[in-house]
């Protein structure tokens, strides 16, 4: 579970429970916080793998790359930035950096690629999600570029299209005409924290 998902608990709130003491169902558990006292959690991504074994996003060295310990989604996510990461098999991307053969480090719940670009103050940043993989780039000054892209590599007869019906402002990839995956709209904070707009 990454600390990023907040489980709400009645009116309290954890960045992350002390501990699961029991599963209740795929999204719903008994927590123990750090004071003993229990609560049930409801989370909006499912809390337990397929295999039943708990969520846990952190990020650790593998075979040429790294992947969350364990996640809905098998998640490769290369050792250089270039190899891009793979999502369960389905659908792989990249981004389009100036310089491929940056290599990552892992920590916490993220993979981290220094001076990417394209162009100056550009780096680059893997999030593991349960369902998936957060991509994003940390322009470190006014003189990094406005524009970045992924490359996708998709299966044969997949398509990546702009989707406002399942994914507003995002994309899916559909195969005959079934979404086998979904990526969301684009978004963008300066360095205050103020929403800026992003687009694809």
């Amino acid at each position: 579970m990454s600390a990023r998902e907040q489980l709400g608990v009645g009116e309290r709130r954890w960045e992350r429970p002390e501990g699961i003491v029991e599963r209740l169902g795929d999204e719903v558990a008994v927590v123990q916080g750090a004071d003993g006292e229990r609560a049930v959690a409801l989370s909006s991504v499912p809390l337990w793998t397929e295999a039943g074994v708990p969520v846990d996003l952190s990020v650790q060295a593998r075979d040429g790359g790294f992947g969350p310990v364990a996640s809905v989604v098998a998640t490769e996510i290369a050792e250089r930035v270039d190899g891009g990461v793979s999502l369960d098999g389905v659908v792989s991307f990249a981004p389009v950096v100036g310089d491929g053969a940056a290599e990552g480090e892992a920590f916490g719940d993220k993979v981290y690629y220094a001076n990417v670009g394209p162009g100056p103050d550009t780096d680059f940043m893997v999030a593991a999600l349960p369902t998936g993989a957060e991509a994003l780039w940390i322009l470190r000054s006014p003189s990094a570029a406005q524009e970045h892209a992924l490359e996708f590599s998709l299966g044969e007869g997949e398509v990546l299209e702009l989707d406002d019906e399942d994914v507003a402002g995002g994309a899916v990839v559909t195969r005959e005409g079934e979404v086998v995956a979904k990526v969301a709209p684009p978004s963008a904070v300066d360095a205050d924290g103020t929403v800026i707009e992003a687009s694809y």
